[in-house]
């Protein structure tokens, strides 16, 4: 009798299956990998250098880690067991210098360094408030000048070029947009 008597369902007749269904089977041949992407563990050399003030804070410890390694050279020097790990940094430093390696431990350059970085950073504070200052007085004249100018206006006297042939601009007692409103009817004939 009919497709539903027959068992097959609604594929009968070898018909295509729909897309709801092919989706699904398509599905079944396909295997998908995982992606794993490590967590960061810590920061890289750049990441830090871009932050504000990073620069003199990085002295600051690298002038408070030479002069206590300056303190220490000195109570080593007083012994002859001190005296010879003395002898030993100092060949690890030279040879640190020699493998083209920084070695950042002169205490009299690092304070150099960081009074250079703090005049710049002063320098630099002064000429913004100077410049935020100018910018201010100017925005203030412009502003004065512009009430000047619509207290002028308002009272006719003349502004702008009008002010150097010394004539008051001619205008109307209306506002902007109002200078050529009729007396009369748009419509009306005029009389012949």
């Amino acid at each position: 009798a009919g497709a539903g008597a027959s068992g097959e369902g609604a594929n009968a007749g070898g018909a295509e299956p729909s897309p709801k269904e092919e989706g699904a089977d398509a599905g079944l041949g396909l295997e998908f990998g995982e992606i794993i992407i490590p967590q960061k563990t810590k920061k890289l050399a750049y990441e830090d250098a871009n932050k504000k003030g990073s620069k003199i804070k990085e002295l600051r410890k690298l002038l408070a880690k030479a002069e206590e390694k300056e303190r220490k050279m000195a109570a080593l020097q007083s012994t002859d067991e001190g005296a010879v790990l003395a002898e030993q940094q100092k060949w690890a430093d030279a040879l640190n210098d020699a493998s083209g390696t920084k070695v950042k431990d002169n205490a009299r350059l690092l304070r150099k360094a960081l009074k250079a970085r703090e005049r710049k950073k002063d320098k630099s504070a002064k000429a913004w408030k100077a410049r935020i200052k100018a910018q201010a007085t100017s925005q203030k004249a412009k502003q004065d000048k512009r009430n000047d100018n619509l207290n002028k206006r308002k009272r006719g006297l003349p502004t702008g070029k009008d002010a150097e042939t010394k004539e008051a601009p001619k205008r109307s007692r209306r506002g902007a947009g109002f200078e050529g409103r009729k007396s009369d009817f748009l419509n009306k004939k005029a009389k012949a």
